[in-house]
C-alpha cells in the first residue's frame, strides 16, 4: 500500500461514529463531504499527530468516508514479541525502553538481520500482578532503571540488579549533585517558559497527607528527611510544603 491509497471506506450515519484499523497508520486524510471533525486515536489514547488505529469523526449528515494513508510507517502490533513482555511477577514493566544493536551497531529501522539487543529501562515496576485482572498487587518496587538481553533468536533475558540484603538497586544511578541542584530539578520547577504559567508542580492542596513508607522487614530508622521543594520566580510557590508532621 502506497501514500494516497484508500485504507477503508465506510458508510456512516450522521453524528458521531468510531472507525476502527487493522493496524497503525499515518493517516494522510479523511474524506467526506459532510465531516465537521475528527479525533486520532491510537486504542483509546488521543494522539497529537495523525498516527492511528481507530478515529473517531463527527459527520453532519449520512455520508461515504474515505480514509487516506498518508506517509510513514504502518506499525502493527507484534504479539508474539509483546508476550515475552508480560509477566505476574518479577520484572512487570518499565517506563522508557532505549535498545542498542550489539552484534554491529547499527541504528535503524527495518533490519533484516538478526541481531543481538540490549535494552535499557527507566523507572521499572517490579512485584505481582493479578493474572487475571492484570491488577498490580501491593508492595511493588521501582527500581530507576533495569535492563534485558534479547538473543538473535527473539529469547529475552530480563535483569534486576539484585543486592545482597535482598533489595533491588539501579544499574547506574544520577550523580546526586543533581537530586537539588542543576537540571534534573530546574526542569522540575521551570521547563517551557513560552507561555506564563506557574510550572509543573502539583495543583494539589489536602488538609492532610499521609506518606506510607513499606520498609518490608524490621529495619532501624534513625531518622526521616523530608526536603520542601519552592521556587524563587514565584512567590505563591514558596508557600508550598511541610509546615509539621506526625510518624506513627
Amino acid at each position: 500500500m502506497k501514500a494516497g491509497n484508500i485504507i477503508k471506506t465506510v458508510n456512516l450515519k450522521a453524528g458521531r461514529q468510531v472507525i476502527d484499523l487493522d493496524g497503525i497508520y499515518p493517516i494522510g486524510s479523511v474524506k467526506a463531504n459532510h465531516l465537521t471533525s475528527v479525533i486520532y486515536k491510537v486504542d483509546d489514547e488521543v494522539q497529537a499527530s495523525t498516527y492511528a488505529n481507530r478515529l473517531e469523526v463527527e459527520l453532519a449528515k449520512d455520508d461515504t468516508l474515505d480514509v487516506i494513508l498518508g506517509k510513514g510507517y504502518v506499525a502493527s502490533r507484534d504479539e508474539p514479541l509483546t508476550e515475552r513482555f508480560l509477566f505476574d511477577r518479577g520484572w512487570s514493566g518499565g517506563d522508557g525502553i532505549f535498545t542498542f544493536n550489539l552484534t554491529n551497531g547499527r541504528d535503524a529501522f527495518d533490519q533484516m538481520e538478526p541481531c543481538t539487543t540490549l535494552f535499557v529501562f527507566g523507572d521499572t515496576f517490579v512485584g505481582t500482578s493479578d493474572a487475571k485482572t492484570k491488577r498490580r498487587l501491593q508492595p511493588h518496587l521501582m527500581p530507576n532503571n533495569s535492563l534485558a538481553y534479547m538473543d538473535k533468536q527473539g529469547n529475552l533475558d530480563f535483569k534486576l540488579n539484585w543486592q545482597a540484603d535482598g533489595s533491588i538497586g539501579n544499574f547506574y544511578n544520577i550523580d546526586p549533585a543533581y537530586d537539588l541542584t542543576g537540571t534534573i530539578a530546574y526542569n522540575l520547577v521551570n521547563y517551557d517558559r513560552k507561555e506564563a504559567h506557574p510550572g509543573w508542580l502539583s495543583g494539589f492542596h489536602p488538609k492532610s497527607i499521609e506518606i506510607i513508607f513499606y520498609l518490608h522487614k524490621p529495619r532501624p530508622v534513625s531518622k526521616y528527611t523530608f526536603e520542601n521543594y519552592f521556587s524563587d520566580e514565584m512567590k505563591h510557590l514558596n508557600k508550598r510544603g511541610i509546615k509539621s508532621c506526625q510518624l506513627w
